[in-house]
């Protein structure tokens, strides 16, 4: 949902959930001492040549050069990358998408990703491994924040459905973008822009509907075994306990 609202804005160009900086990755691992080695000594020079090698392998990606567009790069994984992303472009700004854990794990072993794009999806297959993943990406994440000079901006999707234009216009000043009415018009862009490589396509070109918020209460007993690890990481996120199923503010 986040990334078509943002990407129905004329300035942005969104790529898809591809592995862009894999390859960035895989050279800067090859190299002697391995990654973090050649991520500490990289100089200008190197960080330069990186961010070219990664734009003309998004713009392949694409079909299309970016131009004077701002990119957007989706792929949720990036998480794992924001060392790396923050040495070669010093200036990007990081937007962190939350939901509540429980709906995000749900949400992950219900897809059918593509394994082959990535090793990482393997970790989807069973929800222990699952939750698992979560909680090693989400640490990471919460480590990243305190040693990295990161530009950050948090928005949790059960605001975001509930007040769509107050937060994305928090965002967009985030982004020291401009406001275009466009963006609460994403579902006609979607469809404009044709297929959209996201395991979530039907979701997101729809009109925006909060039935998906604390979607996880409808398998809580399939869910009951890692209940007490997604509510500790609910906890730690801010999260407060979901209203009761059938009271009046209950969205699920």
């Amino acid at each position: 949902l986040l990334d078509t609202l943002i990407g129905s804005h004329p300035d942005f160009v969104v790529l898809e959930e591809k592995p862009a900086l894999e390859a960035i990755r895989k050279s800067l691992d090859a190299r002697p001492g391995g990654f973090i080695a050649a991520l500490t000594e990289l100089d200008e020079s190197g960080r330069s040549a990186l961010s070219k090698s990664y734009l003309g392998d998004v713009e392949r990606i694409l079909g299309e050069p970016v131009g004077h567009r701002r990119l957007l790069d989706k792929l949720p994984l990036n998480i794992l990358m924001l060392p790396l992303i923050r040495r070669i472009f010093p200036a990007t700004r990081v937007i962190m998408a939350l939901r509540h854990p429980a709906d995000v794990c749900l949400s992950c072993f219900f897809q059918e990703f593509d394994y082959r794009q990535s090793p990482a999806m393997a970790n989807f297959l069973s929800m222990q491994d699952t939750v698992d993943f979560y909680g090693k990406v989400m640490a990471l994440w919460q480590l990243y924040q305190q040693a990295l000079p990161l530009e950050m901006h948090t928005i949790r999707y059960e605001d975001l459905v509930t007040d769509t234009e107050a937060r994305m216009r928090a965002l967009f000043d985030f982004l020291q973008c401009p406001w275009d009415a466009r963006i609460l018009e994403h579902h006609r862009e979607v469809r404009r822009r044709g297929t959209i490589d996201t395991p979530s396509y039907h979701q997101v070109s729809q009109p925006i509907y909060t039935q998906a918020r604390y979607r996880w209460r409808n398998y809580a007993a399939e869910l009951a075994p890692w209940l007490d690890t997604l509510h500790a990481w609910a906890d730690r996120l801010g999260y407060q306990p979901p209203p009761a199923p059938g009271t009046e503010s209950d969205n699920a």
